[in-house]
């Protein structure tokens, strides 16, 4: 479990700053210094049965969703550009063996987790009308990491 949730700080440092929790994207050093709450922006819900958590806009926001992370079957990372800068708004689509969709959210943040049952799935993500897409096989007790990157930002 500590090594999960260190692969998981790490992935998320790296999409946050460049390797550095103290260096933020650009768009970041707008952002109020202190929030309400570390999980406010965070959305939590379900869809179709299936639980989600996702935002990871700043690094209040990356902390309190490691916080849960465990409960949550699938990680997501999106980002773009030569410095990986996080990327929102994406419509996340998540597919059974057969193709047929299980999960769909438009709206979805850099980090976005869902938990689903052991299985193999094909994960697509559109970001400003470009798709990625990638398979993960959930395992009971080990969750299955994804990160998209979009080469160019299109943002």
């Amino acid at each position: 479990m500590k090594t999960r949730h260190l692969q998981r700080t790490l992935w998320a440092t790296a999409l946050v700053g460049g390797f550095g929790l103290s260096a933020l994207p650009s768009w970041a050093s707008d952002m109020p210094a202190a929030m309400p709450s570390a999980s406010a922006g965070i959305v939590r819900e379900r869809i179709d049965g299936h639980a989600f958590q996702t935002g990871g806009i700043g690094r209040d926001q990356v902390k309190a969703m490691q916080r849960r992370d465990g409960a949550y079957d699938l990680h997501l990372a999106f980002s773009e550009g030569p410095h990986g800068d996080y990327v929102t708004g994406l419509k996340v689509r998540v597919e059974n063996t057969a193709g047929h969709p299980v999960f769909a959210y438009d709206g979805a943040g850099p980090l976005t987790d869902i938990k689903l049952p052991a299985g193999s799935y094909r994960v697509v993500a559109d970001y400003h009308g470009v798709p990625q897409s990638g398979l993960v096989t959930v395992q009971p007790g080990k969750p299955a990491d994804l990160y998209l990157h979009w080469a160019k930002d299109l943002g």
